[in-house]
């Protein structure tokens, strides 16, 4: 049987070490990023302690586990002028320094069969107006890339493709389909989600959900940590599970 186990928003939680502790061995472990900007009362200096204790996680399994970005990260990154909510001054220039120091360890996509994992999913139009052209701009062939190859690339080598958009109707939320892989919302995903993936994200906080329509594919919601949940997906078959107590 193989095993995935995808870890919702971390947000300086230490409880995703229960989930190890359920789950046991694993072919595959993704966490879906926001690594930091607490929701919760943990200490400041904690986000980066767990944050360190994650990446040892994965220099010590590097096939096996995947950490992917979130906007909370993404906004103490060099060069990232934006800030979002939550985001705390005092602590860019550590944030700023543990994320470059762990840059390698980092990516923007997973995917795993017909599961794409990112922190908010991809659209069509974020796809065609923005990943396209800045390939089509460097004339970077990309047709032996698959998708989350394409997003990694962009990732390393253009992460200012990654902020928030202004849209159509200026949705400070980010519910637009103009919206980036660590921005846009499952209402706007979910009308014009790319392909016919099953997109597994965090990004929007609540119960696990999945989401469906007469097209294929869906997208399935589990930034769920803080209420005690987690996805595991065993011979790709998404359930969702309970931390233990």
């Amino acid at each position: 049987m193989t095993k995935i186990v995808a870890i919702g928003d971390i947000h300086g939680r230490d409880s995703w070490k229960k989930v190890l502790d359920n789950e046991g061995d694993f072919d595959k472990l993704i966490f879906m990023g926001d690594y930091f900007d607490t929701l919760d009362d943990i200490p400041c200096d904690k986000w980066i302690d767990n944050f360190n204790e994650i990446v040892t996680l994965k220099r010590d399994n590097p096939d096996k586990v995947f950490l992917l970005i979130g906007n909370h990260d993404y906004h103490y990154m060099r060069g990232v002028t934006e800030i979002y909510s939550g985001y705390t001054p005092f602590m860019r220039i550590d944030i700023q320094e543990t994320l470059e120091n762990n840059a390698d360890a980092l990516q923007m996509c997973y995917i795993h069969n017909n599961f794409v994992f990112t922190h908010a999913g991809v659209t069509n139009t974020w796809y065609k107006n923005g990943l396209k052209n800045w390939f089509k701009e460097k004339e970077i062939d990309i047709k032996d890339m698959n998708l989350c190859d394409q997003i990694n690339y962009l990732f390393k080598y253009a992460p200012n493709q990654f902020q928030f958009t202004t849209g159509r109707y200026f949705d400070n939320y980010g519910d637009e389909i103009t919206q980036t892989p660590i921005w846009v919302r499952p209402n706007a995903l979910m009308k014009d989600r790319l392909g016919d993936y099953f997109y597994v994200v965090g990004h929007t906080f609540g119960a696990p959900e999945t989401l469906t329509d007469h097209n294929p594919g869906g997208i399935i919601k589990i930034d769920g940590l803080g209420l005690g949940y987690y996805l595991a997906i065993y011979d790709d078959k998404p359930e969702f599970q309970r931390i233990p107590r």
